[in-house]
C-alpha cells in the first residue's frame, strides 16, 4: 500500500508507488590526503551506489557486503572530494523503528537510515566569470564561472543540461561561513576563437538537508532518533532530489546514451565525464605539443516533454610541450545521474 500525501486543492504531492529510486543516506566530505569507511548495519541485504556530486573523480570508493550490510570505503586521493550514498534495494530485514517505503519496482525510496534534499533555489547568474585564455598561449585559461548559495548544511548543485553544449559542475567549496562556492564549466559548441568553446552560464539548481521546520500546513515530516528533519512528504512533489535516470557510459572521448524522459527540463549531479589523453602532437608553428587531457561535461538530446539521449562531450583539452612521451590512457568516468526539474 503507498504511502501518499495530498494538498487541500487535490494535488498529489508524494506517492511513494511512483517516486524515482533512491533513498539518500549519506552525504559525506572527505578531506584531501584522508580516507574514510562508513557502514550501514541497518540496511542489511540491501544494495548501495555511491556518486560523486562534482567533477572529482570518485574511482577510489568501492562498496562491498562483506560484513552482511553494506560498506563503503574511499581511499586517499589528494583532493577533497564529496560522497553521496543512495540506498536502491531494500534491506531483507525490515527495521524496527522508522518509515521505509518502495516504489512499485521494488527500489527504495524512504529509508530510516535516509534524508531528503530539498530545493533551495536556482540561478542563471553567476557570482563571477573567469573568461577563456588562448589554448596555445602561456597561461592557458579554459573559462569558467563561479555561482555562491547560502546554507548551513552542505549543498548539491545540479547544472540544467541544455542541448547546444555541455557543462560541468567542477568543485563545491564552503568559502565562508554558510556561503558555498560552485565552479562550473560551460560552454556551448562553437568556437570562440581561443580554442576553446563559447560559453554560456548554465542555470543552476541548490538542494540541501532540511534544517527547519516546514512551512507547510498540516504536517507530515520524518524525523530521525535525533529530532533532525529527514524528510517533508508535504512538500512539492518535485521539491525532493531524487535519481531520475542513469544512463551508462563507454569509455573513450565521446559517448551518448539513450533515455526515454517527458521532463520539461533535465539536468545532472555533474560529476567528471571522464578524460582521455594522448601522443597524437599538434603543431604551433616550430613548437610541438601533444594533447593531453579532454576534460568531458554533459549534454542532452532531444527537447522539453520528450528527452531522447545524454550526452557525454568534449568540453575543454589542454596541451603540453612535446617531451617524448606518448603514452595512452582513457577513462569512463562515473555515470551521471540524471535529475527531473520539471516544477522548479
Amino acid at each position: 500500500m503507498p504511502i501518499q500525501t495530498w494538498n487541500s486543492s487535490g494535488t498529489l504531492l508524494f506517492d511513494s508507488d511512483t517516486a524515482n529510486a533512491g533513498a539518500l543516506v549519506g552525504l559525506f566530505e572527505i578531506a584531501a590526503n584522508a580516507s574514510a569507511t562508513y557502514t550501514f548495519p541497518s540496511l542489511a541485504g540491501g544494495t548501495v551506489d555511491c556518486t560523486a556530486p562534482t567533477g572529482k573523480f570518485l574511482t577510489s570508493a568501492t562498496v562491498d557486503y562483506t560484513l552482511g550490510y553494506p560498506r563503503v570505503t574511499v581511499a586517499t586521493a589528494d583532493f577533497k572530494r564529496y560522497v553521496a550514498v543512495w540506498a536502491k534495494a531494500p534491506p531483507t530485514i525490515t527495521p524496527g523503528t522508522g518509515v521505509q517505503a518502495m516504489n512499485s519496482s521494488g527500489s527504495l525510496v524512504l529509508s530510516p537510515d535516509g534524508f531528503g534534499l530539498y530545493f533551495l533555489s536556482k540561478t542563471s547568474t553567476p557570482y563571477a566569470t573567469v573568461a577563456n585564455g588562448g589554448i596555445l598561449a602561456n597561461g592557458t585559461t579554459c573559462g569558467y564561472y563561479l555561482y555562491r548559495v547560502t546554507s548551513s548544511v552542505p549543498v548539491i548543485a545540479v547544472a540544467q543540461l541544455r542541448t547546444n553544449g555541455p557543462t560541468l559542475v567542477e568543485s563545491v567549496e564552503l568559502v565562508a561561513a554558510n556561503t558555498w562556492e560552485i565552479k562550473v564549466y560551460s560552454i556551448t559548441f562553437a568556437n570562440d576563437g581561443t580554442g576553446f568553446g563559447v560559453m554560456t552560464p548554465p542555470t543552476m539548481y541548490f538542494f540541501a538537508r532540511l534544517t527547519s521546520a516546514p512551512a507547510s500546513s498540516p504536517e507530515f515530516t520524518i524525523r530521525d532518533s535525533s529530532g533532525n528533519y529527514c524528510y517533508d512528504l508535504m512538500r512539492s512533489y518535485n521539491q525532493l532530489l531524487s535519481i531520475h535516470r542513469q544512463p551508462t557510459f563507454a569509455s573513450g572521448s565521446t559517448s551518448t546514451a539513450a533515455i526515454s524522459s517527458t521532463a520539461t527540463a533535465l539536468g545532472a549531479l555533474c560529476q567528471g565525464g571522464g578524460w582521455f589523453s594522448t601522443g597524437v602532437p599538434v603543431s604551433n608553428g616550430s613548437v610541438a605539443y601533444h594533447m593531453t587531457q579532454w576534460v568531458m561535461g554533459w549534454s542532452a538530446s532531444g527537447s522539453s516533454g520528450n528527452w531522447t539521449a545524454i550526452n557525454r562531450n568534449q568540453l575543454a583539452y589542454w596541451k603540453y610541450q612535446e617531451d617524448g612521451n606518448t603514452s595512452f590512457d582513457a577513462r569512463t568516468g562515473l555515470q551521471p545521474p540524471i535529475i527531473n526539474l520539471t516544477g522548479l
